[in-house]
């Protein structure tokens, strides 16, 4: 694992899919706002969220809570 500076999530390869599920249970509003945020993970921009949202099929706007696991 890489060394995160304080207040940062872990870098995005650095998580398995059971811990992006669970870092994203405290996080409300929509998903492309909590994706941005670098206390959620590192290093994740407006383009990188658009692209991570556009291979999901997720519209960026849409809720957390909204959200189904899958």
């Amino acid at each position: 694992m890489r060394s995160r500076v304080r207040g940062h999530g872990a870098e995005p390869f650095d998580i398995s899919p059971e811990d992006f599920r669970g870092r994203l249970r405290p996080f409300r509003g929509e998903i492309k706002g909590i994706l941005t945020r670098g206390e959620f993970v590192a290093g994740i921009g407006n383009a990188y969220a658009d692209e991570i949202l556009w291979a999901a099929r997720l519209h960026p706007y849409r809720k957390r809570t909204q959200l189904t696991p899958g």
